[in-house]
């Protein structure tokens, strides 16, 4: 009797021991697939997030940097300059007569003609250094580090041939020719300038090219007006 007992209590150790490591493993296993599904699902989020900041700084009608891109943009490399003792330079890029092109011709035409000068811009910009954003509406601007007027103002004569050139390969939606205005800004910042001032800058010559007869470049130095290189040189 004491050996059938003694097997039956073991029988019951034996089973509840197992029965334990059983739950245990099932208990670590179920733990283990939460830590992974925790850490997937993390994954996805931080991804999530990623792309949203990405989209964030976008413009989703050209795929160009949008306003809020530009200013921390303009900010960072304002302060490198600074710090360098380096020129930097900006240029504003404005569509010539772009409401009456929409007035006439509708929306539709009109993100042609932004997507056709947004893709313009970035041909005429290769280096990886610089930006070019749409700041909104009709209105785009490029930054440009470690550039001097003269650079700046060669950049902005392909620029305008670029777009000049559009008609040659029967790309205008209208049959109207487009034209862009632009105004430039160079500056060697010192501890006590803004990147504001560069901003500002170049926009009165914007203003100055719309004002002078548009399709042409200004640069606010010297307000003075011009259309090609050598006007620059």
């Amino acid at each position: 009797g004491v050996f059938v007992y003694n097997m039956i209590n073991a029988s019951i150790m034996t089973l509840f021991a197992w029965t334990t490591s059983q739950i245990i493993y099932a208990s670590e296993k179920r733990d283990y697939l939460n830590q992974q599904l925790i850490k997937q699902q993390t994954a996805q989020l931080e991804e999530s997030n990623e792309k949203l900041e990405r989209l964030s700084y976008m413009d989703p009608l050209t795929n160009l940097p949008n306003r809020r891109y530009f200013d921390e943009y303009l900010d960072r490399e304002w302060s490198k300059a600074q710090e360098d003792g380096r020129p930097i330079s900006l240029i504003l890029v404005d569509i010539d007569c772009f409401k009456e092109l929409n007035d006439s011709f509708g929306h539709q035409v009109g993100d042609i003609y932004l997507k056709q000068i947004g893709s313009v811009l970035c041909t005429a910009v290769n280096n990886p250094s610089s930006l070019v954003a749409r700041l909104g509406g009709d209105e785009f601007a490029i930054v440009l580090p470690d550039t001097c007027r003269e650079d700046a103002g060669r950049l902005a004569q392909q620029i305008l041939d670029g777009v000049r050139a559009l008609d040659k390969y029967d790309s205008q939606p209208t049959g109207r020719t487009v034209t862009v205005s632009l105004g430039i800004s160079s500056l060697s910042p010192s501890e006590d300038d803004f990147a504001v001032e560069l901003f500002s800058n170049a926009d009165h010559a914007l203003y100055s090219a719309k004002k002078n007869g548009r399709n042409q470049c200004v640069c606010k130095e010297s307000i003075e007006m011009y259309s090609s290189v050598d006007a620059l040189v």
